[in-house]
């Protein structure tokens, strides 16, 4: 996990989301507790905060049960400290309470002799002199009660240093969490699927951080395919693509065929693959059958290519497989949940690294049912400013066709057919120059050539260095030298 964070700079915490019985006492009670101690009565709820994992509180009982006792008998010492509190301050509250309703009786006496005629007053006016001295009375009193309640506030248990002693306690956990060793046993258990797909990211990394941090990641495509590194893998350039939305609604990774099966059932699928409807013999089935299921395993025309899920191994290859620069989404799995809950038959071991095409694990699933998108963490660009509705950078018309602004095609065009020498400066010399030179120094390099045939547009610029594409415009155009 370590080492996949440093290869794509990527943050290792994101790499990769008990009420108290009164006659009851357990240690994870505390643990979920978020106390609201400035309010006297005892029937607020609040959510319950997570202090750790379930897996790492399960660590700490069989690990530090004497370190969860002793911080289990200060926390009961502190809930005795803080209930007692709470009865003194409801008496205090009770008290108040009561002076407060009294006052408010005598307050409506005076208001109903004022409202009285004049024979009621006089009939009434020693009551009324009478009720003038209780409130004087009352309100003395009412304040030396409001003194006490405010004392009580000021005497309130801390609850905090409970809630900072747990978070201490939790933080050595997942120290000695990191460190532990582990058996086989203990990566099917922590890699199981259910259990990863119920973690959060950052209980992600902290379960990472034990077992061995090797991932493997599948890149998918949204939008237009703009870019392609490998002569092998070009098919879809230019092309739209709704792959991870498709993905997301679906929930899952799946293989090739594993999605045919999901719009058809298994012999149509088969026979969809095999193209029998194309077949005019037996024969011509059985060479078929042959080539897909005996003589070529791992060539990409084998059925094991199809009914495998590609990922790579601490590589995101997006250069080979992706979809649009700046908008790459990728899926990571640890190795060890392949390893542990899966069937692995790709080239070489799971913890091979490089950026060749042959970085390409075949991982295969129970019943081509793929690997759901809750067990991995899914790698979305933050920055991307991509439509709402397609997932693409680019501007498409109804049929799905890209809608390249006007001003990206003049500046090319312009460049090209007014301005001598643009197909040898692209094609030819600039390439051969930049990598003649340390990397540092080929932006100025690019930026010289962009100067001299007004290319502005920072797509076009990006297009310009894609070799793939120049070849193209040199094929379309011919490298022969232009004239005005």
């Amino acid at each position: 996990m370590k080492r996949f964070a440093q290869l794509y700079g990527t943050s290792i915490e994101y790499f990769v989301k008990q009420n108290l019985g009164s006659n009851l006492f357990r240690f994870d009670d505390f643990e979920n507790m978020k106390e609201n101690l400035s309010q006297p009565t005892t029937n607020i709820q609040e959510p319950r905060q997570e202090m750790a994992p379930q897996f790492i509180k399960e660590f700490s009982r069989s690990h530090s049960q004497e370190e969860r006792d002793a911080v289990a008998t200060v926390i009961r010492e502190r809930r005795r400290e803080r209930d007692a509190w709470r009865t003194e301050q409801n008496v205090r509250m009770e008290g108040k309470e009561n002076i407060e309703a009294e006052l408010e009786t005598l307050r409506g006496q005076i208001e109903a002799y004022s409202d009285g005629g004049f024979l009621g007053k006089v009939k009434d006016y020693f009551a009324y002199r009478k009720a003038k001295a209780t409130i004087e009375d009352k309100l003395g009193v009412l304040s030396s009660v409001q003194d006490n309640v405010d004392q009580g506030e000021s005497e309130k248990p801390e609850f905090q240093k409970i809630q900072a002693l747990l978070n201490n306690f939790y933080d050595e956990e997942k120290k000695k969490w990191a460190k532990a060793e582990y058996t086989p046993e203990d990566i099917e258990v922590q890699f199981s699927e259910k259990h990863l797909a119920g973690l959060s990211v950052d209980d992600y990394a902290t379960l990472m951080k034990r077992f061995p941090g090797e991932m493997l990641t599948h890149v998918t495509r949204q939008g237009i395919r703009d870019h392609a590194s490998s002569f092998w893998h070009t098919a879809g350039v230019g092309v739209f693509s709704n792959g991870f939305k498709k993905m997301l609604a679906d929930g899952t990774l799946r293989s090739s065929f594993g999605i045919a099966l999901q719009e058809h059932n298994k012999e149509e699928a088969m026979a969809k693959f095999l193209r029998l409807d194309t077949l005019k013999s037996r024969d011509d089935a059985l060479a078929v059958y042959r080539s897909k299921f005996e003589q070529s395993l791992v060539s990409g025309d084998a059925f094991a290519d199809s009914a495998a899920v590609h990922v790579a191994s601490e590589n995101v290859m997006d250069a080979m497989y992706g979809s649009e620069r700046g908008n790459e989404i990728f899926i990571a799995y640890p190795s060890a949940y392949v390893a542990s809950q899966l069937r692995y038959g790709g080239k070489g071991t799971l913890a091979d690294t490089g950026s060749s095409q042959h970085n390409d694990k075949w991982i295969y699933t129970k019943d081509h049912e793929g690997m759901s998108l809750d067990v991995g963490l899914v790698f979305i660009p933050e920055d991307a400013k991509v439509d709402p509705k397609t997932g693409s950078r680019y501007k498409m018309n109804e049929r799905g066709e890209t809608i390249v602004p006007k001003q990206r095609i003049n500046e090319v065009l312009t460049a090209r057919f007014k301005k001598q020498g643009f197909v040898q400066t692209f094609v030819q010399q600039l390439p051969y120059r930049m990598n003649q030179v340390p990397k540092e120094e080929r932006a100025a390099l690019a930026e010289a050539a962009f100067v001299k045939f007004g290319i502005t547009d920072p797509e076009a610029r990006k297009a310009l260095l894609d070799p793939r594409l120049v070849d193209e415009l040199a094929n379309l155009w011919g490298k022969e030298n232009e004239r005005l």
